[in-house]
């Protein structure tokens, strides 16, 4: 059996490669795994940014004086996943939700790029801001009430609520915030 070959660009292969990381998070898949496509689609979305010669609105939001290891830490554990010429015996205290911020670091850079927003990276932002409020400006459209009722559901569960109200995914930034 012949298959096609695939021509896509870089921006194509970021799309799909942080959907699959957003399915595996919401689907409690390995973190590993989660991180590693996560970090390479951030990695892309970030060189094209720079390419472009386009601000990285995300590190406009730290100190000059510690954007340096700010990039080292979000880079450290994606690199560790994929590398082992330098340290072959290494280990790394690895914190799951440092997924968390590498898919939201990501997609709002995709988002910067003017790529669409997908249902999933819709869901995500909701769970997300669900999860974590305090971090965002975004402004609650939904009760207290409906907002507990969302937030006790396991992950599986909110995106199977998600994909099941297809109209959510329209709405501008999430069911739970505007964006």
């Amino acid at each position: 059996m012949t298959e096609e070959l695939l021509k896509i660009t870089k921006l194509e292969v970021a799309c799909r490669q942080i959907d699959v990381a957003i399915e595996l998070w919401f689907n409690e898949g390995d973190p590993i795994s989660t991180h590693t496509l996560a970090a390479a689609a951030r990695r892309v979305a970030v060189d094209v940014l720079a390419s472009r010669g386009e601000v990285d609105r995300f590190m406009q939001q730290v100190k000059p004086e510690h954007q340096r290891l700010v990039r080292e830490k979000i880079a450290e554990p994606g690199n560790f996943f994929k590398h082992a010429d330098r340290d072959p015996n290494a280990d790394l205290e690895f914190d799951p939700q440092q997924n968390d911020y590498v898919i939201w670091y990501c997609v709002d850079t995709l988002r910067q790029l003017g790529q669409p927003v997908t249902s999933l990276q819709h869901a995500f932002y909701a769970r997300f801001g669900l999860e974590r409020p305090h971090l965002l400006k975004a402004q609650p459209i939904t009760s207290d009430e409906d907002r507990q009722t969302l937030r006790d559901l396991t992950r599986p569960q909110f995106l199977r609520f998600h994909k099941q109200m297809p109209e959510l995914s329209k709405v501008s930034g999430s069911v739970v915030f505007r964006v």
